[in-house]
């Protein structure tokens, strides 16, 4: 629910406060705390691993034939934040395959785990995808969208976003 546009009650000093104007209020402030975001993951936004073949320029990543390399964006959000889907968009030729895998690792560095993996090996063309998560983040870990590139024509990625919002 949200607040009216403009004022429903003029209150004095010794006026009531009407239970529905009490309850319009507090549902405004819960509904802002916990609405989802959507944090921006542009082509700039993403790191290349060690090794990848991609170049970053105009706005994208673009892959050449014959390669893979591994793309990388942090989601640094609050404990108790709860990812709920993430979109990418790019350019997938005919016979590349690209696998998308939600992460998270201890802060210590160790226990690597991956939550959820999506491989798309069918479209062709310019697409966007969207991979619903709903996991919960917990305290004591990094997470990351890792995406895995194996380009078999070139292929090109501009990015996406991920959705986050507070239980």
């Amino acid at each position: 629910m949200n607040l009216p546009v403009s004022r429903n009650t003029t209150y004095g000093a010794e006026s009531p406060v009407l239970s529905g104007d009490l309850n319009d209020l507090e549902d405004c402030v819960i509904g802002h705390k916990h609405k989802e975001l959507e944090i921006p993951l542009a082509a700039g936004a993403w790191q290349q691993r060690a090794g990848g073949v991609g170049e970053l320029g105009d706005g994208q990543w673009t892959f050449t034939a014959g390669t893979e390399s591994l793309l990388v964006a942090n989601i640094s959000r609050p404990a108790g934040s709860r990812i709920t889907k993430a979109t990418y968009v790019y350019d997938r030729t005919s016979t590349s395959q690209i696998t998308r895998n939600l992460k998270r690792r201890k802060r210590d560095g160790t226990g690597t785990e991956t939550i959820a993996t999506t491989t798309e090996n069918t479209s062709v063309g310019w697409n966007e995808h969207v991979d619903v998560y709903n996991h919960t983040m917990d305290a004591g870990y990094v997470y990351w969208i890792e995406i895995d590139i194996t380009v078999s024509n070139a292929t090109t990625f501009e990015g996406g976003a991920v959705f986050v919002d507070r239980l």
